[in-house]
């Protein structure tokens, strides 16, 4: 069976020669200086104790010559180095073996965190080797010493991190290791010294360093986070699920509104048809009482036909202007009176007379409940106008003017005729005409006022909603 015999990697390991000394323990020569070796502890122990003899004051130790040694009568041993001549070693009276000397003390000098002291030697307390930092700390370095009077300069280190280096580091003479980036968990620096005549120390765990996580990483952080998470997953669901019904909704009502617009076209379309025919059956109302005018002689008769034609006329006026409008329940009202106006001159005018017509109307559309009242008082009045104002006259005018107040109409009728002395409204009299603005002047919640000192002014107001 073999057995490794190992020295220690600290020292130069290539054999110049070996020696037994008297003792029977063992001398190597190597090219950086002497190792001495008791055989007793390895064949009993199986363990190798190397103490180590450099001869120098730096460096590994001394070069020695190959196959220069000799043990002499007297049990003195002779070495033959490069540089220094000859070696002797004669060991004293009464022994047989070399001593190991104590192995070296090891103590912390200071702990620095990113260039900051965080612990010294001065400042030790009680526990002082528990230090905590923050996760941001984590450049650490560790200064530390261990005393041997005898050697002072060939100190062996052997030292780890625990939790961090996987195996032991080793160096010579060193005062101060440093690590960076290290990751948050709890290390212990442990450190081993050995001087040139000792044997390895007891590892001595100098401080222990719980390096904080950052709150990211804590357990109450990733709980939060994960509570927060499955909070956002259900608002999401619930989001996208009423964003869904919301959508589905929108379709919904988009459909039925396509549908409502259908038939509302078609009820517009529908309206103004009637409109339209309404319209149609009055004109041909009109051209009835026309051509029935034609063979009734002149008088009162054929002027009653005259003017029910004008009224028919005045009533498909407002049908003819309401299905040309997109509003079916309103009318252009300045349209409206302009045309009106229009057709009773032509229609009453006399060749012999030239009867100037004025409008300052305001651009409005009224509801057609107010309009058809409206027109067919226009109708009369201006009516009257024609027949009565200037039968003396070959000259004259008339002035209409409809205005759009904030909560009624204003409609002024003027003449520049003869007028009247008496106030023709408040009279009794035979008159169709004036009954009829009367009458729906009264259905439409109208004030109606005249005055004839200077021509016939009419002045109505007509609130937007009847009683009000």
């Amino acid at each position: 069976k073999i057995t490794p015999f190992e020295s220690s990697s600290l020292y130069l390991q290539e054999t110049i020669f070996l020696q037994f000394d008297a003792f029977g323990n063992l001398w190597q020569s190597t090219n950086g200086g002497l190792n001495y070796y008791d055989l007793e502890k390895w064949w009993e122990f199986g363990e190798v104790h190397q103490q180590h003899f450099p001869f120098n004051d730096f460096g590994y130790g001394l070069e020695f010559n190959g196959r220069a040694s000799i043990l002499d009568d007297d049990g003195k041993l002779w070495f033959g180095s490069n540089s220094k001549g000859l070696v002797t070693y004669t060991f004293p009276s009464g022994k047989e073996k070399i001593e190991e000397d104590s192995s070296p003390k090891i103590f912390l000098r200071e702990v620095i965190a990113n260039n900051s002291s965080i612990y010294t030697q001065l400042e030790e307390k009680e526990e002082s080797n528990q230090i905590r930092v923050s996760f941001r700390e984590n450049n650490l370095n560790f200064r530390f010493n261990a005393i041997d009077y005898k050697n002072p300069n060939r100190i062996a280190y052997k030292y780890k991190l625990e939790g961090f280096d996987k195996d032991w580091q080793n160096g010579f003479d060193l005062d101060e290791v440093r690590y960076t980036n290290i990751p948050p968990g709890s290390y212990t620096f442990q450190v081993q010294a050995k001087s040139i005549k000792s044997d390895w120390s007891e590892v001595a765990s100098l401080t222990t360093i719980q390096i904080e996580k950052p709150f990211w990483k804590s357990s109450i952080f990733i709980i939060i986070t994960l509570i927060s998470f499955a909070l956002l997953v259900v608002a999401f669901i619930r989001i996208s699920l009423s964003r869904l019904e919301k959508l589905k909704l929108r379709q919904l009502v988009d459909e039925q509104t396509q549908d409502l617009q259908k038939a509302l076209d078609e009820k517009e379309v529908l309206i103004k048809e009637i409109h339209h025919r309404v319209k149609n059956n009055l004109a041909v109302v009109s051209g009835l009482l026309e051509m029935q005018s034609w063979n009734i002689p002149e008088g009162e008769a054929k002027t009653a036909v005259q003017e029910s034609k004008m009224r028919v006329l005045a009533m498909s006026k407002i049908h003819e202007n309401l299905y040309q409008n997109d509003d079916l329940a309103k009318v252009n009202f300045k349209k409206f009176i302009e045309s009106l106006v229009k057709s009773i001159a032509s229609t009453m005018s006399n060749p012999n007379q030239e009867i100037d017509l004025k409008y300052t109307l305001d651009s409005v559309f009224i509801d057609v409940n107010i309009g058809i009242p409206i027109g067919l008082m226009i109708n009369e009045i201006i009516s009257n106008c024609y027949k009565h104002a200037f039968t003396d006259q070959d000259i004259g005018s008339i002035s209409i003017t409809f205005h759009e107040k904030r909560k009624y109409y204003k409609l002024e009728i003027k003449d520049d005729g003869k007028g009247s002395d008496v106030n023709i409204l408040e009279t009794k009299s035979n008159s169709l005409g004036l009954t009829l603005v009367k009458s729906l002047g009264s259905q439409i919640g109208a004030d109606v006022t005249y005055s004839g000192d200077d021509g016939s002014f009419f002045d109505i107001i007509i609130p937007k909603k009847k009683g009000k």
